[in-house]
């Protein structure tokens, strides 16, 4: 059988959330009144945060707050254990329920008006569906509103199949939806709200990057045009490699890091960001042939985009000179129009161009004319989700907005310590993957 337990920051959880009185924490008995008094101290800390809904609420006691709740599928850390998504009822789901686990799955809260980061949950997993992720996700909802007293408005992932299917399976939640893709449902716990799906958006700003450079170039599964245009990688090495002959740099930040792509580099958000940039779309249009013009358009529109929905702090903005970088104060902000009005447009433009396009193409090289529908799809996803999120947050009493807040950064951040916890060991165990997320709760919690 899987493993018995689900493991809840500070606790262990024996089938059910309701019993807290099992501790993963073992601390050393030494002989000396220094240790007694250190065990003490540590007992008395670690026993502050046991119960993770006390934590919770010791930490929000200030005043009521918005939860914005990830839901991810693993990431690329391999784990020692058997599969345990915690329900017995679940186990039928798995083709074999003595299976070694491969992955783990983590719920991540995170606040929008605070500073809240809050691991809350862990499953051992290997290979995922969206049928397993539907009553985890729903059942970790349901703590937060009912137990933690906390609204839970947003649920941010990646763009993997499972994920997208997940979305999916709410379209019979909510019968006001007005458009093609399901991009919210409505809170079971609390029917008066909603609950938005985002797409992250940096992982968004990579898909798209990678899709331009399999057109003309790469793996050459693509041959993006629009409008006439062709939409191609080799004007991007064309300006690197411009740059190079002439000894005079243009934009310094282009390397030959954001044009011949490793399986590193694919992966570098900032890589992406710096290749689709407004930068680079007005060098194509200033000082190169008018073919151009639609990879600039796409460049600008995708640079637009990320502003939009890159959005950290008061003085960004300001400093670099952007506006679109700025928070959000108003519920009629021109970026929410524009992206309603004219990114999304942008896009179906795009689309209704290669359907209408003369000529005798296959479905499959028409498909190969225009971005991934998998990118399109969270592109869609992501802009009608902060358009309505924004102005109900706003409405609700929020003085600015923060769109930072809506991507999955935080748990890039969780699992980049959990690897650095474990140093070489590339593949922890369960308990190890807990004792390790114990730590670093611990170290928040008490960090100065």
């Amino acid at each position: 059988m899987p493993g018995s337990n689900c493991c809840l920051p500070g606790c262990t959880v024996s089938r059910s959330i309701k019993h807290k009185d099992i501790t993963l924490f073992r601390i050393p008995m030494r002989t000396g009144d220094f240790y007694k008094k250190w065990r003490q101290r540590l007992l008395a800390i670690i026993t502050q945060y046991r119960d993770f809904d006390k934590d919770l609420k010791e930490r929000l006691s200030k005043g009521n707050i918005y939860i914005c709740e990830n839901h991810f599928l693993a990431e690329d850390i391999e784990l020692t254990s058997f599969v345990d998504l915690g329900e017995p009822d679940l186990y039928s789901t798995f083709q074999k329920e003595d299976s070694l686990a491969s992955h783990v799955l983590v719920y991540f809260i995170r606040g929008i008006a605070s500073d809240l980061k809050f691991a809350l949950c862990h499953f051992a997993t290997k290979g995922l569906t969206s049928f397993q992720l539907m009553p985890t996700f729903w059942e970790a909802v349901g703590v937060l509103e009912l137990t933690c007293k906390l609204y839970v408005i947003a649920a941010v992932s990646d763009g993997a199949a499972p994920n997208r299917k997940f979305y999916r399976m709410h379209s019979m939640f909510d019968d006001k939806l007005d458009c093609n893709v399901v991009h919210r449902c409505i809170n079971i716990y609390a029917p008066e709200r909603y609950l938005w799906f985002f797409a992250d958006a940096p992982h968004l700003i990579k898909t798209a990057r990678n899709c331009l450079y399999h057109s003309g170039d790469g793996r050459g599964t693509r041959s993006l045009w629009n409008d006439g245009q062709q939409l191609i990688w080799y004007y991007i090495t064309r300006i690197v490699d411009d740059e190079m002959k002439n000894g005079l740099k243009i934009i310094p930040k282009l390397t030959q890091d954001h044009i011949k792509l490793s399986a590193y580099s694919v992966m570098n958000v900032r890589l992406a960001a710096q290749v689709l940039s407004s930068s680079v779309s007005n060098i194509l249009k200033n000082y190169y042939p008018d073919d151009t013009n639609g990879t600039a358009k796409f460049c600008e529109m995708l640079d637009s985009f990320f502003d939009c929905l890159n959005v950290r702090n008061s003085s960004e903005g300001i400093m670099k000179r952007k506006p679109f970088l700025l928070p959000y104060t108003d519920v009629n902000d021109e970026r929410l129009t524009w992206l309603q009005n004219t990114f999304l447009c942008y896009l179906e433009k795009w689309k209704e161009c290669i359907i209408n396009r003369p000529g005798n193409f296959s479905n499959n090289a028409k498909g190969r004319m225009f971005i991934s529908w998998q990118t399109y799809e969270g592109l869609q996803i992501t802009v009608m989700s902060v358009i309505e999120l924004v102005k109900f947050l706003l409405k609700s009493g929020m003085p600015f907005v923060l769109t930072e807040k809506f991507n999955q950064d935080v748990l890039e951040e969780y699992f980049g310590r959990q690897r650095s916890l474990g140093q070489r060991n590339d593949n922890p165990t369960l308990y190890q993957f807990g004792y390790q997320s114990n730590t670093l709760r611990l170290q928040r919690s008490i960090a100065p």
